[in-house]
């Protein structure tokens, strides 16, 4: 068998043991997916009309040709038809709930389960949740189509790894419907409107790749010099130098009725407890007495842990209306220098310096990875054969960069990356999760090195491509490649004509209250 037969053969072979290994156990966006409820009319003659016309809707609904034939927002080489728009709406809308839910719950009053179109978002000017994630979808489109068109000016066009990460995000929704059970067209017309197929996500998804690609394009020709990173650092040095410290808070503890000598004497045991801690002289002597203080209250193992923890605070920049800060940040401090801030009578908080206020000097790091998320596996043990399923296909081959972003394409459930190679360049320290981190700043790493690990997430194959920027270099670099991009997308906005029609895409039924 020749070379390439034998890696297609264990291609095949891989992704045979993946979805043998695959459950998905993706939430469906409701806990309990809508159920038709029979209405009982008295009038037999008038319930066949209501079922009649009622069934003809929703056979003319499934098709979506109702949606497909509506083009709510276009350019001149590309267009979103509204089930397209539909998918870009609601899979903004799962994305912004599942994050700021509890946000629009207790300061809107946001109801997950009810119909968009009955709550308001401002019910000043009667805009609905509906018409709020409508708008910001069209938004999306429209950006979409400008970079779109810039790439369709300089020939960009998607290329194999953008294919392939398409076909993986349409995988992840197969996976989702499987795991509560439904067909999948069932599953679709629940989350993104009834008539919404899967060619019309692969459309809305080819649009998103090329506007990313021509994004990322942007971005690399935007990378800042030394000279330009130089002077935006010297314009604005205070954020960009950074203190680390320890810190604990003694609070007087007396009853609401105590006397004066009693409140005298707990807040003496405040201070004199803050007085004691401020006497250490090292950050593990300062672990110690704050864990002998806890141990003497008889505080549980865990909250002592807990409390060492959130006693630590890394890479703090200064706040000058904090006195605290202030004094953090004085060219006069040492390292390990203690205080007590009274902030009044009862309270007492000792503050220990354990890095002495500077520039990020150390060097980042760059990898690769590819995700293997437990979301989309019945457990770890799904989760981590498939991991080593792609790692063993990975070894087998070429084991080279390019080959492994290949696979990212093909395998990684991070969507952030996968169109990139699942390439993170100069890794900041504090960003990523402690197991991604702690793999990248390995002191022994090589380039090529590769290895599955483990995190909150699930389980990354991760390659070592090198060391990148200097910190504080790197954090700049991405302030001024972020304006510059934000700059040329502007610029682009005033070349290239996006013309939309929110009437039109009002037709997008709201998914709350679909018939």
């Amino acid at each position: 068998m020749g070379k390439a037969k034998r890696v297609k053969a264990q291609r095949e072979e891989a992704q045979r043991r993946i979805d043998e290994a695959k459950e998905a156990k993706r939430r469906a966006r409701r806990e309990t997916l809508v159920m038709v409820v029979a209405v009982i009319v008295v009038l037999a003659v008038v319930a066949g009309v209501v079922f009649g016309a009622v069934f003809a809707y929703k056979t003319v609904r499934s098709t979506g040709n109702y949606l497909r034939n509506k083009v709510a927002v276009y350019s001149e080489h590309f267009e979103v038809n509204n089930a397209m728009l539909a998918y870009i709406m609601y899979d903004n809308f799962d994305s912004s709930v599942s994050t700021y839910y509890y946000y629009y719950y207790y300061y809107y009053g946001f109801d997950y389960t009810s119909a968009l179109k009955t709550q308001y978002y401002d019910e000043d000017s009667g805009t609905t949740w509906y018409d709020y994630f409508l708008d910001a979808a069209i938004s999306i489109a429209e950006s979409y189509l400008v970079l779109c068109e810039a790439a369709y000016a300089e020939g960009v066009e998607l290329e194999e790894t953008d294919y392939l990460a398409i076909e993986r995000c349409i995988q992840q929704i197969e996976y989702a419907a499987s795991s509560v059970d439904y067909e999948i067209q069932d599953y679709l017309d629940e989350l993104y409107g009834v008539g919404v197929q899967e060619d019309d996500i692969r459309d809305a998804l080819e649009l998103y790749y090329l506007a990313l690609k021509y994004d990322y394009i942007i971005a690399d020709e935007a990378k800042a010099t030394d000279e330009e990173i130089e002077e935006y650092y010297t314009e604005n040095e205070s954020d960009y130098i950074f203190v680390s410290y320890k810190t604990y808070t003694f609070e007087a503890s007396y009853d609401d009725d105590a006397d004066d000598d009693a409140i005298a004497e707990a807040q003496t045991e405040a201070s004199e407890a803050a007085n004691a801690l401020a006497a250490a002289t090292s950050s593990d002597e300062f672990d110690e007495l704050l864990t002998e203080y806890l141990e003497s209250l008889e505080t549980d193992e865990d909250d002592i842990t807990d409390a060492l923890e959130d006693a630590f605070v890394e890479d703090e920049t200064e706040d000058e209306d904090e006195d605290y800060s202030v004094w953090l940040f004085d060219e006069e401090r040492e390292l390990y220098e203690t205080t007590v801030i009274a902030e009044d009578d009862d309270t007492y908080t000792v503050y220990m310096i354990t890095s002495l206020a500077s520039r990020q000097e150390y060097t980042t790091k760059t990898v690769r990875h590819i995700l293997f998320s437990t979301s989309y596996y019945d457990d770890d043990d799904a989760c981590l054969a498939a991991a080593e399923a792609v790692l063993e296909l990975f070894k087998s081959g070429e084991m080279t960069e390019e080959a492994f972003a290949l696979l990212v394409a093909e395998y990684s459930d991070d969507s952030g990356s996968s169109a990139h190679g699942g390439i993170y360049d100069d890794i900041l320290k504090g960003v990523f999760v402690d197991e991604f981190e702690d793999w990248a700043y390995d002191e022994d790493r090589e380039y090529g090195d590769v290895e599955i690990i483990e995190s909150d997430y699930g389980y990354h194959i991760m390659f070592f491509v090198g060391d990148g920027m200097t910190a504080w270099m790197s954090d700049i670099n991405d302030t001024l490649v972020e304006e510059e991009v934000e700059e040329v997308i502007d610029e682009l906005s005033e070349v290239y004509t996006i013309t939309s029609d929110s009437s039109i895409a009002s037709g997008i039924p709201d998914v709350n209250n679909q018939i």
